[in-house]
């Protein structure tokens, strides 16, 4: 027997019937899936998918099945899970033993026959892979009572970006009465236990647009302060479950599931670092008398990777401001103490900030760019260990920085306008502001988004997207982009008017193009060569190759072919010699028959 729908929609309140705001309500079409699925974690040969079944039973018994084809027409993986509700019913499998740079399509049904929505996710490329582009989402600060989740449904309808980063924050623990934009009734309280912090992340997943986001991307995911009870308190552990439970972010260290740092390698292009300074903070001394922001372990860990790091781009995600705030000199009613706008910031650890920034600078690690969320305001800006000294840093230029930073705006919590600040002084605030922290190259107030975060060998992108919070719409705009240059280490001054071109779909869409033939080849795009096999339905290389042909899809023509003296389950072909293009690769059996063909892009070291 399962939950009735009108009964799950109440999971925030046992007392009586709620009466949800707008576009609130569950997956009635793939009941009793009625909260969605999704996937995240992904390395090159695994990743997470997640769902939640809705139950009264003792426990449950979930297939699960994933493919290369949206038709599910052969399974690379299937299996089973039986949950109960010691994990709330919700089903989280690590899946294994993939094939890097993929797309997949994974699903869910229940004993009696009915599915899940069908969830798209990929794996990432192996470490040694060289690629020539790669594109994120960023978002922070996702209250539903704030607002629409328009920004999600952007987001979700976007088919060339490789992951969605969240930064924190991404359920909230209260409503803020200046913000009263999506509230049900009866109002919501602060969860205080176990159950209480299920039925939060529960009832967020009533929202359409969050569930498209989660089905349809791959997340990488870290908390803040919203997502978890104040630390120490009865029930933090109780929200740290909660989380881990209802997020795909796997956890790295069993004994102790609030190390929370992790890292995710993009082949040569990129590594992605996501750090926790929150629940780690005050712990160590970095100093007699200063604390650690990060702990001496996670402060060990992140300088130890970065340091052996041999990716271009090294990408921080952290859940707080990293650049400095100064409002010193600022009027009374600009937000802040008087000094920094937040001390929750790393402008309340600046001591741990300068020594890691200086950490950077002294064993000349170039290209490191931090996420951030949490202030609920755009900031583009330099990262330097002393940026009000025009000695040591120019904020004209940008010379004298050591990293840079983009925090794009929150999805839909409350900046400066709703705060109350008047409409006419946010010209002057952001002047003043500007004129405090030369540092601080972009500064924006009042709008709501996520960042697209764009990466080739060359350039770094970060692109501001923003989109109304207080009515549904399907308008979002571009605000404008900014760039860093390889080695540079600092924002041009100079700024993109329109967005950067879309990725190459053939990177992240290649397996759609298979017909009938179950080929794995990896990496696409490569600079070097192509590993190919053809699988059976268990994954396994069951084909013999005889022959490969490649032809350069500019003008048709065959420009490479190789035929082996053996046939072969597994078949390394070498294109270093082939000029930059897109190419199609032709694959014969041992019976000289053509068995399937795939196209490739060829990209120069």
């Amino acid at each position: 027997m399962r939950l009735p729908f009108f009964i799950l929609v109440v999971a925030f309140t046992q007392s009586s019937l709620a009466q949800l705001p707008a576009n609130m309500y569950g997956d009635t079409a793939n009941a009793p899936f009625y909260h969605g699925v999704t996937s995240g974690d992904p390395l090159a040969d695994q990743v997470i998918i997640w769902t939640k079944i809705s139950s009264s039973a003792a426990i449950e018994k979930v297939f699960w099945e994933l493919s290369v084809y949206p038709d599910f027409s052969w399974i690379n993986k299937r299996d089973s899970v039986v949950v109960d509700a010691s994990t709330d019913f919700t089903v989280k499998v690590d899946v294994t033993g993939l094939s890097p740079s993929t797309i997949y399509y994974y699903r869910f049904k229940d004993e009696q026959g009915r599915y899940s929505a069908t969830g798209t996710t990929r794996t990432a490329p192996l470490s040694t892979d060289v690629l020539s582009h790669m594109r994120f989402a960023v978002v922070s600060c996702t209250s539903v009572y704030s607002g629409f989740f328009n920004g999600y449904k952007r987001i979700s309808e976007r088919n060339d970006i490789d992951f969605v980063m969240h930064l924190g924050d991404y359920i909230y623990d209260f409503v803020d009465e200046d913000e009263e934009v999506r509230v049900p009734s009866p109002y919501p309280s602060v969860p205080s236990n176990l159950q209480e912090w299920r039925d939060r992340h529960a009832y967020y997943l009533l929202d359409p647009d969050l569930r498209a986001a989660r089905q349809q991307h791959p997340w990488i995911a870290i908390w803040d302060n919203h997502d978890l009870s104040n630390i120490g308190a009865p029930d933090f552990d109780a929200s740290i479950q909660a989380f881990y439970e209802y997020l795909p972010v796997r956890i790295s260290d069993p004994s102790d599931s609030s190390k929370l740092w992790r890292k995710f390698s993009y082949g040569a292009l990129m590594e992605v670092y996501m750090i926790d300074m929150y629940t780690k903070k005050d712990i160590d001394l970095i100093t007699p008398t200063d604390y650690h922001i990060l702990g001496q372990e996670q402060d060990y860990w992140l300088k130890t990777e970065l340091s052996a790091s041999t990716a271009r781009w090294k990408i921080i995600g952290n859940q707080k401001m990293v650049a400095g705030w100064s409002v010193i000199g600022l009027p009374s009613w600009f937000p802040g103490d008087g000094t920094y706008l937040t001390t929750s910031s790393w402008d309340g650890w600046d001591v741990a900030r300068d020594e890691l920034l200086l950490y950077l600078k002294d064993n000349a690690i170039n290209n490191v760019v931090f996420m951030s969320g949490d202030s609920h305001v755009t900031l583009v800006a330099d990262l330097s260990d002393d940026p009000y000294d025009p000695g040591n840093y120019s904020g004209s230029s940008g010379a004298g920085s050591i990293a840079c930073e983009f925090l794009p705006t929150s999805l839909t919590r409350g900046n400066f306008d709703e705060m109350g600040i008047s409409s006419a002084l946010l010209p002057l605030a952001t002047s003043l502001s500007n004129t405090a922290n030369p540092n601080h190259v972009h500064a924006e107030f009042v709008s709501h988004g996520y960042g697209i975060v764009d990466v080739d060998p060359d350039t770094l992108v970060a692109e501001l997207w923003y989109s109304d919070i207080l009515n549904q719409t399907n308008i979002e705009s571009f605000s404008e982009g900014y760039y860093v240059l390889n080695g540079m280490n600092h924002w041009e001054r100079s700024t993109l008017s329109t967005p950067s071109a879309s990725k190459d779909t053939l990177y992240l869409l290649s397996n759609r193009d298979i017909l009938s033939n179950r080929i794995v080849a990896y990496p696409i795009p490569t600079s070097n060569a192509i590993h190919v096999s053809i699988s059976d339905e268990q994954g396994q290389s069951a084909i013999q190759i005889h022959s490969l042909e490649v032809y350069n899809l500019a003008n048709g023509k065959m420009v490479k072919r190789k035929t082996l003296r053996n046939s072969e389950q597994s078949v390394y072909m070498d294109v270093s010699d082939l000029t930059s293009g897109t190419f199609a690769l032709v694959i014969y059996d041992d019976k000289k028959e053509k068995v399937g063909s795939i196209k490739f892009v060829k990209i120069s070291d």
